[in-house]
């Protein structure tokens, strides 16, 4: 397998490919169990021509997290092998004390199992991130044909209303989030109402408080989505927040 993938894979020539983007603090590679189970899920359903055992990969990610710090660590695969990035993460605690402002993307979604892979194909998703921020938005919000509300273009989707936790169903198109998933598994660990519902456009104004979770950020509160506003407050987001916060810390 390769460390250096060519113009000649099918990466370069047709986007076929998948990555994971783990978050590594102090060496350890957070939630990496769970990101190579995504992965190779997607490798085995995608039938994507690649061999190397989980084990392997694992190690040899473990190997080169050792020495990092604190970085986001992308994990590429495709037909010639494999290979490893690191960037900065850029998530400030300025970004979590003021919020995100959400805008209703352009672009909607079609009924494609594709969306329910992390594939290297990305360039709709970040297409439409950069037309929301140039508008003066930090994200932007996929609907389907159907008006329903699915994720935005880096991060998975939850609403809160009197004291109950929604997020869409993954019966949509949209990404099996790790954070998702755990932020599922903690509220029904601590025995909070949390449900996988359809959610339509009309009913945005229906919570009172919003969130964004991805693997970098972790959780994100939402101001407001397409000028409706939200709480700037809520305490089952700030329960979920930091019992996140230490799962991260001993995975």
């Amino acid at each position: 397998m390769q460390e250096k993938i060519s113009f000649n894979s099918n990466l370069a020539k047709y986007g076929i490919g998948l990555f994971e983007t783990i978050k590594v603090i102090n060496g350890q590679a957070v939630f990496l169990d769970e990101h190579l189970k995504r992965l190779y899920n997607s490798i085995r359903v995608l039938e994507i021509d690649f061999d190397l055992n989980q084990e392997i990969l694992k190690e040899k990610i473990d190997d080169f997290a050792a020495d990092l710090e604190q970085k986001a660590l992308r994990v590429t695969v495709c037909d010639q092998g494999y290979n490893f990035s690191t960037r900065d993460i850029s998530y400030q605690r300025e970004d979590y004390e003021q919020g995100y402002d959400l805008t209703i993307a352009n672009i909607k979604r079609s009924n494609n199992p594709l969306h329910k892979h992390k594939t290297t194909n990305y360039f709709t998703n970040l297409y439409v991130r950069k037309e929301a921020q140039t508008a003066g938005y930090d994200e932007a919000l996929f609907l389907n044909s159907h008006n329903y509300v699915l994720e935005s273009t880096m991060a998975n989707l939850f609403f809160i209303k009197d004291q109950k936790i929604y997020t869409p169903s993954s019966d949509l198109e949209l990404l099996p989030g790790i954070i998702r998933n755990k932020v599922i598994m903690i509220a029904n660990e601590l025995g909070l109402d949390i449900k996988e519902v359809i959610i339509e456009k009309p009913e945005l104004t229906c919570f009172d408080f919003a969130f964004i979770s991805n693997s970098l950020l972790g959780v994100m509160k939402v101001n407001r989505i397409a000028g409706i506003e939200y709480q700037s407050e809520n305490n089952i987001f700030t329960l979920l927040s930091e019992e996140l916060k230490q799962r991260e810390m001993r995975s």
